[in-house]
Order: C-alpha cells, then sequence, then structure tokens
C-alpha cells in the first residue's frame, strides 16, 4: 500500500506521480508489471559483493534526476515490525546524493514523508515475526487473499509531510570531495529526513485507544473509564507537543468519542478488542492476551511521542506518579493509571 499512497496523493492534486524505488520481492507476476506501471522500478536489497549492478543503479539515479523525474523510496528500508521508526539505512541515500552532487545546475530537494494507518494491512504477519517466524515471501497466493483481507475495516490512512530539506544548502557545510565529510552528509541527511518524518507523524485515534486499553492496570476498562482516560492521555500528548490526528479532535481541540468508538469498532473487527456485554452497563473493554502484541504494534507507535515521565503499559514494573508531572493525575481527578 505505501508504494501507492503517496501517488495518488500527488495524482490527486494535480502533481507529477514519482518514480518509485521498490524491493525486487515485488516484482513477481502478476503484480510486477502492474506497480511497474504506476512507477515502480525494481532493485535487489543488498549491492554487497556486486559492483556492476551498484554502477548501474548510480547511473539510473542520475539519470532520472537530470530528467528531473521525482523519486520515491524507503528511508528506513523496510516496514517496522513494532510500530516504532528505524535506523535510516544509507545506501539508496547515498546513490543520491552522488548523482545530485552531479547535476549541479538544479537543486535536488528531499520532502520527508509520513505514512500512518489507523489499522494495517500487515498485523497478522507482522505478529508472526515477532513470535520468532520468518517472514514469507511476496508471492502469487498472497494476492490471491488479496480480497478476504480487503473485507476487513482498516479505518483512515493519515500522508504528512515534513520540512523540504536543499541539497544545495547541505553541502555547504561540507565539502564532499572528502570521503569522510561526504559520509558524515549522508548520516546528517538521513537523520534530519527521520526526525522530520518523526516529528510530522500523528496520533492516530487507534493508537490512542491501544495506549490507553494496553495501560490499564486491570484486564477491562468501562467504556466511561476508556473515554475519560482517553481524553487525559491525549491532554498529556498535546502538553508533549505531539500532533494528534485531524479526526481525533473537534473545532474547538477537544476529544471527538465518536471516532474513539470507531477506532474501537475496527479493533472489534479485528478480533484485538471485546466488550463483556455491549448493552450492559457494567460491560468493559478487554484484549485477548493472546492478541495483546498485535495491539502493541499501535501503542509503541504513540510512545516515544510521550512525554517524559512516560506511561508504561501493564506490566512494566511501576510506581504511584509524583505531583506536577505533565500527565495531571493527582487524587480525585479522573486517573488514567499511567504509573512511572
Amino acid at each position: 500500500v505505501d508504494y501507492l499512497v503517496l501517488s495518488y496523493v500527488l495524482h490527486e492534486r494535480a502533481l507529477a506521480p514519482p518514480l518509485i524505488a521498490a524491493g525486487d520481492n515485488l516484482s513477481f507476476f502478476p503484480l510486477g508489471p502492474i506497480l511497474r506501471r504506476g512507477g515502480a522500478f525494481f532493485i535487489k536489497r543488498s549491492f554487497r559483493g556486486n559492483k556492476l549492478y551498484a554502477a548501474l543503479v548510480d547511473a539510473y539515479m542520475r539519470k532520472v534526476l537530470a530528467s528531473g523525474y521525482p523519486i520515491e523510496f524507503f528511508l528506513e528500508g523496510g516496514r517496522s515490525r513494532t510500530g516504532k521508526l528505524l535506523p535510516p539505512k544509507y545506501g539508496l541515500l547515498s546513490m543520491v546524493i552522488d548523482a545530485a552532487a552531479k547535476t549541479p545546475l538544479q537543486d535536488v530537494r528531499f520532502v520527508p514523508v509520513s505514512i500512518g494507518y489507523e489499522r494495517i494491512v500487515e498485523e497478522r504477519s507482522y505478529v508472526h515475526e515477532l513470535g520468532g517466524g520468518e517472514k514469507k515471501e511476496e508471492n502469487v497466493g498472497g494476492l490471491l487473499r488479496t480480497p478476504k483481507v480487503l473485507r476487513s475495516r482498516y479505518g483512515r490512512l493519515y500522508v504528512q509531510f515534513g520540512e523540504v530539506l536543499s541539497f544545495r544548502e547541505l553541502r555547504e557545510e561540507f565539502d564532499i570531495q572528502r570521503p569522510k565529510e561526504r559520509r558524515a552528509l549522508v548520516q546528517q541527511l538521513a537523520h534530519r529526513v527521520s526526525y522530520q518524518i518523526d516529528r510530522v507523524t500523528v496520533v492516530t485515534p487507534a493508537a490512542l485507544v491501544a495506549s490507553t486499553l494496553l495501560v490499564q492496570r486491570r484486564r477491562g476498562v468501562s467504556d466511561t473509564e476508556l473515554r475519560g482516560d482517553a481524553a487525559q492521555l491525549a491532554a498529556s500528548l498535546q502538553h508533549a507537543k505531539a500532533e494528534l490526528a485531524s479526526a481525533l479532535v473537534d473545532s474547538e481541540g477537544a476529544l471527538r468519542f465518536d471516532t474513539l468508538d470507531e477506532a474501537l469498532a475496527l479493533f472489534v473487527d479485528a478480533g484485538l478488542v471485546r466488550n463483556t456485554g455491549a448493552q450492559d452497563p457494567t460491560s468493559e473493554w478487554r484484549v485477548p492476551e493472546e492478541r495483546r502484541v498485535a495491539l502493541e504494534y499501535y501503542y509503541l507507535y504513540v510512545f516515544p511521542l510521550l512525554p517524559r515521565p512516560y506511561p508504561r503499559k501493564r506490566g512494566c514494573g511501576s510506581r504511584g506518579s509524583r505531583a506536577g508531572d505533565p500527565l495531571g493525575v493527582r487524587t480525585g481527578a479522573p486517573e488514567l493509571r499511567l504509573r512511572v
């Protein structure tokens, strides 16, 4: 899905879709030809020991940039299996920088893009891999199962853009003729892009609900408690300057509980959350133990955005919070039950 999202967004706004650097694991028939017609070009994940292949990819990147085409590639080198942003990989970025250095007449600009999902399509495969299972290779069989997968609900998708970085301005700080400084430029640019992606990533309704459920000390939480705790966690995130998804708050900045209900419905549809009795006023929302790992993906999506002292999910060995901490947890208030 990542490969198509940005192209769709740009096309809808009458902007040129990018050429997309895709792993050669997606080049199988019939998906490969479809993606290729959508702008993808397939490359191996590792060039190690293959100097000719590396030279060919380098020449292709120079040709594409010199022709003025935008290029989309994924700095992490793959999808995160935990919800946290992965450290950047330097290989393809280094080639882009080399190509940019050889086209001095035009400035190459780097646009950080964050793509966030309320619920990820690859949820089951991620849990399988986190449990020690091997990553299943993409193939026709997986493609044929797509209609069954798409019958589920996945909620909204959020595309955010960070600060545009100019290569021309960046290179003034380095002497890229010297290998050591060139490597420093690649590393600094990679981390600046990663920082911008992290900065503009929004807290989705699903991430807020998952975090609220997982930090509970009890196995279940009532609907009233869930709403109160979610509102307090949202306030804490706003205090920490985290950006909440536009669907989460109304025009006055108050939390929209109907959006929380939608996120809960997504998790119920996926079997990640269940309610002990929909019409019972004493009913509770519970997370089945065997599905906690899947829900933690969304919790870890929010975790880096939380203030310090930060909330920990149930089972992390915690103590009572201090007065004046940014979570605003105090005796007599609707407690979030987050402990440091």
